[in-house]
C-alpha cells in the first residue's frame, strides 16, 4: 500500500483530501503544518517511507514553500505534488527547481486529484 503525506493548513481541505485518498486504498498521514511534516518525514522508519507528499504551498500556517525547500536540501527522494489556489510562473519555476513533480490549482475535483496522485506514484 502506498503511503502519502498530506500537508494542508485548512482543516476541512485536509480532512477531505485524506478521505479521498483513503477511499483509493492509500495509507495517508495528514498534518496541518510544516513542523509536523518534517517530524513525520524524519522519524519514519525506512520501511514506511512515503511515496508522495502533497503540500499546500500558499498558506501561512504550513510554510509550504519552505517545506519543499527543506525536503530538497535534505536530499529526500520524495515526489511532491504542490497545491495552491494560485500559481504564477515564478512560483512554478522556483518549486520545480526544488524538485516539485507536479502542480494542482485549487479548487480541484476529486477525479483530477486522484489521477494526479496515481500518475506520480506509478512513475
Amino acid at each position: 500500500m502506498s503511503r502519502v503525506l498530506v500537508v494542508e493548513g485548512d482543516a476541512a481541505c485536509l480532512r477531505t483530501m485524506g478521505l479521498i485518498l483513503r477511499r483509493e486504498n492509500l495509507a495517508v498521514v495528514t498534518v496541518n503544518n510544516a513542523m509536523q511534516a518534517l517530524t513525520e518525514l524524519f522519524s519514519t522508519p525506512t520501511s514506511l517511507i512515503f511515496e508522495l507528499a502533497i503540500i499546500d504551498v500558499q498558506t501561512s500556517t504550513t510554510a509550504g514553500i519552505d517545506l519543499v525547500q527543506k525536503i530538497y536540501q535534505a536530499k529526500l527522494s520524495l515526489p511532491i505534488l504542490a497545491i495552491s489556489g494560485f500559481f504564477d510562473q515564478q512560483m512554478v519555476e522556483g518549486l520545480s527547481a526544488y524538485g516539485c513533480t507536479d502542480f494542482l490549482r485549487k479548487p480541484f475535483n476529486d477525479e483530477e486529484f486522484v489521477q494526479r496522485v496515481f500518475a506520480i506514484i506509478k512513475k
